[in-house]
């Protein structure tokens, strides 16, 4: 079986690593054949048995992908691992939470949501990251949803525990210094402003209760007005390369992950929960999206749904390191264990996709995607 993944992001992006290249290796270790390509190539070799177009809308770039897959004979299989073809019910438009733009205009997140609900409904078959992203595609009018949960690669790893730059760390750094139980909160984009100020009244009571806690924020996402009375002792840490990313993981007591409790991040998989457990660092996380699908509480994680809650699941784990330890170690085989099984679960949705049909070589040219994508790295690479 001939399996190729075309992702809306370049290779390095996390986008690309968990919902295409992880998935790839997964059903390379089955011994199958998978390759990753973005829409940014500016040739794409169709000669697969099937092609899954991860966060790839119907646009005209995009349609004109799926119209080749078509014409190649492969079956076409729509990715999300987010709710892409729904228009979250938040206001202002910065709180959208899509990832083409947190200052989008909503007419352009509608027209956008439009086009992705476009290609879902076109393919053969979806493949989505969480059962409530599944149910929400059925809801939708999606032919063939599976759930393939988000899963980590535990092949060799080039990493050192000590790769975070000393001067990246001088400059966003606490002002303020303390003891060593740091919260680290990795936002990734501007789009989780509201999911920060949901449990930053917690966060500040337990800063004040220990003047030595420090929290970390990774990425553009603000400092609510809540905290601002304990500003000295936060540190804000731009958007990161993925080994810069997991080498300051590496150094945190613990991962928040909240979650304000809405439709569109009911569809949230437990990603943070996943990259904290690769360092056995426990994951205390808002009890919805993927994390309540996943998250056992008290043996792998925790998880909390109110301010109190978060406050006591905080103070416990500042009393008592040896249980944030053990709850990451137990993350930690967990996640080893699903790697393990990654291969059949995998395997077993693509080969009933997997169609009778020839296919056919089929070359798509996209110089305009791959100028684009040109345009992307390079923004990217200025933001950090």
């Amino acid at each position: 079986m001939r399996v190729l993944f075309v992702s809306c992001d370049p290779l390095d992006g996390a986008v690309t690593r968990y919902r295409c290249t992880h998935l790839a290796e997964a059903l390379r270790s089955a011994g199958h054949t998978a390759d990753v390509a973005t829409i940014y190539d500016p040739v794409i070799r169709l000669e697969h048995d099937i092609v899954v177009l991860h966060r790839i809308c119907a646009n005209q770039e995009g349609q004109a992908l799926a119209d080749a897959v078509r014409k190649s004979g492969a079956t076409l299989v729509y990715g999300a691992d987010d709710l892409m073809w729904e228009v979250p019910a938040i206001s202002p438009a910065s709180s959208l939470g899509h990832p083409s733009s947190p200052d989008a205009h909503p007419s352009r997140e509608e027209g956008l949501a439009s086009l992705h609900l476009a290609m879902l409904r076109q393919a053969d078959g979806v493949l989505v990251s969480t059962e409530s992203l599944a149910e929400f595609a059925r809801e939708a009018g999606a032919r063939d949803v599976v759930v393939v949960r988000n899963t980590r690669y535990w092949g060799p790893i080039s990493l050192s525990l000590h790769d975070f730059p000393e001067k990246l760390w001088e400059e966003s750094r606490p002002k303020k210094e303390g003891g060593r139980f740091w919260m680290l909160y990795p936002s990734g984009t501007a789009t989780h402003d509201d999911d920060l100020a949901k449990v930053a009244p917690a966060l500040k009571t337990v800063m004040e209760d220990d003047p030595t806690v420090r929290l970390i924020l990774v990425g553009p996402v603000v400092i609510p007005e809540t905290l601002q009375s304990v500003r000295e002792a936060i540190g804000c840490v731009p958007l990161l390369t993925m080994d810069q990313y997991l080498a300051l993981i590496w150094q945190a007591s613990v991962v928040i992950a909240p979650l304000a409790p809405t439709r569109f991040n009911q569809g949230k998989s437990e990603l943070k929960w996943l990259e904290a457990g690769s360092w056995s660092k426990p994951t205390l996380a808002s009890r919805w999206g993927g994390f309540g699908e996943i998250v056992r509480d008290g043996e792998n994680g925790l998880l909390a749904v109110n301010e109190s809650e978060w406050v006591a699941q905080l103070t416990r784990l500042r009393e008592d390191r040896d249980y944030g330890s053990c709850l990451g170690g137990t993350a930690k085989k967990v996640q080893r264990f699903d790697w393990s099984m990654a291969q059949t679960l995998t395997e077993v949705p693509f080969l009933e996709w997997r169609g009778s049909s020839t296919v056919h070589i089929t070359l798509f040219r996209n110089p305009l995607g791959f100028a684009k994508g040109k345009i992307k790295s390079v923004l990217r690479r200025v933001r950090r």
